[in-house]
């Protein structure tokens, strides 16, 4: 079943065409993590989509009842300024009309050990580590069906910490469409539906499957399609080339085929 539809929608050099089913994990990347956001800005029913982005047939800009079942957020900000549970549950309540799971929000908070992470003095200050699990927490302790969470990792390094947030975030028991901007593509390897690759060479959205791999090429080879990135020194391309003529390929130039969640290794990605 169709979630969220996205029909012909502008976007810089790109012209997308999306849909989102129910119980999918889907993650966007670009080489220019701005694209991301503006993207996300767009799904998320904030900035005018010029009629091209629709949730039960309806367009999502400015539309309430989309906006009750997504959240949106990016883990670099801080949205909560205490963790007094009793008060949030009541302020989510009076402002929102949302409900707040302290139950949950206490179980993240324990096993992230958010409190060490916090300093409090007249106002809550949390370490940036601390900041990524008190969003990590929120995000699951609210009653939504649909998030867009950009920068899911930021600023963790632990790997028990990255894998409890990745699967927290792709849980599909809770929520009914994950849509994701990883800083860190490859902590979601196994947890995808799709990867979407914003393309700096056609100015097309480019998807990856499953057990999809890349090719990671030096130099710019004639008459390769499916390319995701490509600069003065590399082409990487969604492998749509069977082992013969991978093995062809190589023989002319130097190649490595990788998974599709390892492009991060292979593009340093800036933002504008």
């Amino acid at each position: 079943m169709t979630v969220l539809r996205v029909e012909n929608l502008r976007l810089a050099n790109y012209t997308i065409n999306i849909e989102f089913i129910n119980k999918e994990a889907v993650a966007f990347w670009s080489y220019d993590k701005k694209t991301i956001a503006r993207f996300f800005d767009i799904i998320a029913g904030i900035n005018n989509n010029n009629n091209s982005c629709f949730y039960n047939d309806n367009n999502i800009y400015d539309n309430k009842e989309y906006f009750q079942a997504r959240l949106y957020f990016d883990f670099r900000k801080k949205y909560l300024s205490t963790l007094k549970l009793n008060y949030l549950k009541e302020k989510f309540r009076q402002k929102y009309n949302l409900d707040f799971n302290k139950d949950e929000f206490k179980r993240v908070s324990e096993h992230l050990d958010i409190r060490g992470e916090t300093e409090v003095n007249h106002v809550y200050r949390y370490t940036k580590v601390g900041n990524t699990f008190v969003n990590f927490a929120l995000t699951r302790s609210l009653d939504k069906s649909i998030i867009i969470i950009n920068n899911p990792t930021i600023n963790l390094s632990m790997q028990s910490d990255i894998d409890f947030v990745t699967a927290g975030l792709t849980d599909k028991s809770k929520f009914d469409l994950m849509i994701l901007g990883p800083d860190n593509l490859a902590a979601f390897a196994g947890k995808l539906d799709r990867i979407c690759f914003f393309s700096n060479y056609t100015g097309e959205i480019i998807t990856a499957r499953g057990d999809d791999s890349l090719v990671v090429v030096r130099g710019k080879p004639e008459d390769i399609e499916n390319v995701i990135y490509q600069d003065e020194e590399k082409t990487i391309f969604l492998n749509y080339l069977t082992r013969a003529e991978l093995r062809k390929l190589e023989k002319e130039m130097s190649l490595e085929a990788v998974p599709a969640e390892a492009i991060d290794k292979y593009v340093a990605r800036f933002e504008t």
